[in-house]
Formats: C-alpha cells, sequence, structure tokens
C-alpha cells in the first residue's frame, strides 16, 4: 500500500470520499438528527405532564374515601 505524508493510504482517502460524497450519508445524518430532537422532545413533555398533573399518587393507592394516617404510610411505604 502506497501511505501519504499524513499516513493514510491512498485505498483509506478513497473510500473516505466515497462514504462523505454519498447522498445516503447527508439522509442518513437528517434522519437521525429528527428522531434525536422527537425524542428529546417526548421526553421533556412526558416529564412536564407528570410534573403538572395535579393530585398524590399515595392518595390515589389508597382511595379517596381512606384516611389520611394510612394514606401517610402508603406514602412513607412506598419510597
Amino acid at each position: 500500500m502506497v501511505t501519504t505524508a499524513a499516513g493514510a493510504s491512498a485505498a483509506s482517502r478513497g473510500l473516505a470520499r466515497r462514504v462523505a460524497g454519498s447522498p445516503w450519508t447527508g439522509y442518513l445524518a437528517r434522519r437521525l438528527g429528527g428522531v434525536a430532537a422527537v425524542l428529546a422532545f417526548l421526553v421533556v413533555v412526558t416529564f412536564m405532564i407528570v410534573r403538572w398533573v395535579p393530585g398524590d399518587p399515595a392518595r390515589q393507592i389508597v382511595g379517596l374515601t381512606a384516611a389520611r394516617r394510612r394514606c401517610g404510610r402508603s406514602a412513607s411505604g412506598s419510597g
């Protein structure tokens, strides 16, 4: 193999040039970027919905008619 002054062989430079010039590279980068943006948006929205919804999970577990003392015990027992 013939190496250049930079240390890369001519064959590897040709491969890099073919991959960088491929139309699939841009398409794949756009699609992956879109997927990352959608996932980030969904994570943020889900977190905000969980924080904004009113209510006490322990109260929902023991029921609305349960005594406050039992609700407190349930909340401390579940973490």
